[in-house]
């Protein structure tokens, strides 16, 4: 999974708003890793599968906003 780090105003240093938001979302995937953890587990295919779906629009999410907020080589 890749982190989508930095600021989202495009401004070289990251507000504290933007700096919780990260740490929000940090939390709320490790949350839905374990769960998908615990769901393949105890052989939950239903689950794991929807945890899985949850997780990897994420990841593209978080890729998406990555390459967005790159500033391009002139």
């Amino acid at each position: 999974a890749m982190a989508v780090e930095g600021p989202v105003d495009g401004s070289p240093y990251a507000g504290g708003k933007d700096v919780a938001r990260t740490a929000k979302e940090a939390e709320a995937m490790h949350i839905i890793r374990e769960a998908h953890a615990l769901a393949t587990e105890h052989r939950d295919v239903a689950t794991a599968s929807l945890l899985e779906v949850w997780i990897d629009e994420a990841e593209k999410r978080a890729w998406f906003l990555f390459e967005a907020s790159r500033v391009p080589a002139h």
